[in-house]
């Protein structure tokens, strides 16, 4: 789970500033977005260019020269680091039955 955090964190940093998308005329490119917030109204986004991946290059490279050679150190590294519970245990889950059964009475009320 740390892992795709942190490659989550290199893929953010390497396309977070991406240029705004041109026509091989060199016109700016846009695309019209009709949110259902807006009830039927628009807003207009800039495109922007596509996401690159260069830092697995980097990535590959750090692999196969450090660690294949001495890993034992990226372990011992990777065993220390606490690693946090996933977000949905902090909540507790209701039994699936007493949760249709509420849904169904706030719908169904007899009065």
């Amino acid at each position: 789970m740390l892992a795709r955090l942190q490659l989550a964190a290199l893929h953010y940093n390497e396309n977070a500033i991406r240029a705004q998308a041109a026509t091989a005329s060199g016109e700016l490119r846009w695309s019209i977005k009709y949110p259902k917030y807006k009830h039927g109204d628009y807003t207009v986004r800039a495109l922007k260019t596509t996401p690159t991946s260069g830092y697995v290059d980097t990535l590959m490279g750090l692999l196969f020269e450090e660690v294949v050679g001495n890993p034992q150190q990226y372990q011992d590294f990777s065993e220390e680091t606490p690693v946090p519970e996933h977000f949905c245990a902090q909540f507790v889950r209701p039994d699936k039955k007493e949760a249709v059964m509420r849904h169904r009475s706030r719908f169904f009320k007899s009065t």
